[in-house]
């Protein structure tokens, strides 16, 4: 898989799991920050 394949793959998953928080603009990205922010620390 080519790296612009698993780039495309990780914007269609932040996409599939953004559209499942509720809220308005504001909430939904403090909220993905948090989750992209816990990816990070466990690395």
């Amino acid at each position: 898989m080519s790296f612009r394949e698993n780039i495309d793959d990780l914007v269609k998953n932040l996409n599939t799991y953004r559209k499942t928080i509720k809220g308005d603009f504001e909430q939904k990205v403090k909220i993905l920050n948090e989750f992209t922010k816990g990816l990070v620390d466990k690395i």
